[in-house]
């Protein structure tokens, strides 16, 4: 028990913004969600028709005893560990199960190590190309009180965007987030006069 505790307090710090503010139960039950969404589409695109049929099975009052539980907990540790939207995670999961010939559809096809090497590939891919942002209320602009999740996403987009644009181009992009309302004005004039207290250097 006490290093289930341990790898949940290690995946805290690595795991989505969204999700921090939540139990792990709760962050379970919203991987299953998007399991559910992701499933429902696969099957739509494999001519099967939407394919809710074993949500039947989880009491959502008791979802612990649902038989896949386990399952989806260690999927969504799995995502947890890359960082990832649960959303996304899934989009990945379902391109790498059709890469590979499972004979099965079950939950538990997804906790393949094959499987989750080539997510974890899909995922370090995309990272190197795409700023992943968040589409929580509480990281809208609007929504920003300097409270320290508020201020730990946004450092992340500011460094993502830093690590993903580089030195040329980063303040066009940092101009550009600012304009498309992913980034609080407040946060990014806190930052700036941050840095300059805390480095004379052009880097962040």
């Amino acid at each position: 028990m006490a290093k289930k505790c341990c790898d949940e307090l290690a995946l805290m710090a690595v795991k989505w913004f969204d999700y921090r503010i939540l139990t792990p139960d709760q962050a379970t039950m919203e991987c299953l969600y998007h399991y559910a969404l992701a499933t429902r589409h696969f099957q739509k695109e494999a001519g099967n028709g939407s394919y809710f049929n074993f949500l039947v099975r989880v009491d959502l009052s008791n979802p612990k005893e649902w038989g896949g539980w386990k399952f989806i907990e260690k999927i969504r540790q799995h995502a947890d560990s890359l960082g990832m939207p649960y959303k996304l995670y899934w989009d990945f999961a379902y391109i790498a199960r059709s890469r590979i010939p499972f004979q099965r559809s079950y939950i538990s096809i997804f906790l393949n190590k094959r499987l989750q090497t080539m997510v974890a590939e899909l995922t370090a891919k995309h990272a190197e190309n795409c700023l992943i942002l968040s589409d929580h209320r509480l990281f809208r602009p609007e929504s920003y009180t300097g409270c320290w999740i508020q201020k730990l996403y946004f450092n992340y987009v500011v460094r993502a965007a830093w690590e993903r644009f580089g030195k040329a181009n980063f303040q066009r992009m940092l101009g550009q987030i600012l304009e498309d309302g992913k980034i609080p004005l407040d946060f990014l004039i806190e930052w700036r006069i941050s840095k300059r207290l805390t480095t004379a250097t052009t880097n962040i």
